[in-house]
């Protein structure tokens, strides 16, 4: 015979680790398994995690509460990104939009060069990561968030936001 088990919720990201950062990722959920979901579960409460230039998307109907975060003392359900920032303190230069990849039923997840996207040049350069996921080199001063290095279209102009600080 099997064990019967019985599950209440499910998470696409579960965090339970002291320190350290996670910057340049995308996290996309298109799915809800259980009555309650998260996109991220974080169940520490350290203040030492840098968590920035990072893209979220939880895509499924209906939406699944962004994050379960322990501080320590209390247990919170944030149920989207603005109250994750908030309460947590992290992500304050990443983003929320929803992706349009390439083929993602054929398998290619770069995002698709046509649309618009925050991935485009808003991540941070990362010492000893010099080439992305096909071996493409990364731009030094502003690489693409993800794995994918590549020619998208810019959710606004970069350019002109950088020199503006450089003026």
């Amino acid at each position: 015979g099997g064990v019967n088990a019985t599950y209440s919720s499910s998470y696409f990201l579960y965090v339970n680790y002291w320190g350290g950062e996670m910057k340049n990722n995308v996290y996309v959920w298109n799915r809800k398994t259980y009555p309650t979901s998260y996109l991220i579960y974080d169940y520490q409460y350290t203040t030492t995690q840098l968590w920035n230039n990072n893209l979220y998307f939880c895509g499924s109907t209906p939406s699944p509460t962004f994050g379960y975060w322990y501080n320590g003392s209390t247990a919170y359900g944030l149920g989207n990104f603005a109250t994750w920032q908030s309460y947590t303190g992290r992500d304050a230069n990443s983003y929320y939009e929803n992706v349009v990849w390439q083929d993602s039923v054929g398998g290619n997840f770069a995002p698709n060069t046509s649309i618009p996207t925050r991935i485009e040049s808003h991540g941070v350069p990362v010492p000893g990561v010099t080439t992305d996921i096909n071996g493409n080199t990364r731009n030094a001063f502003y690489p693409d968030m993800g794995a994918y290095e590549g020619n998208y279209t810019p959710e606004f102009n970069v350019d002109a936001v950088a020199s503006a600080f450089t003026q």
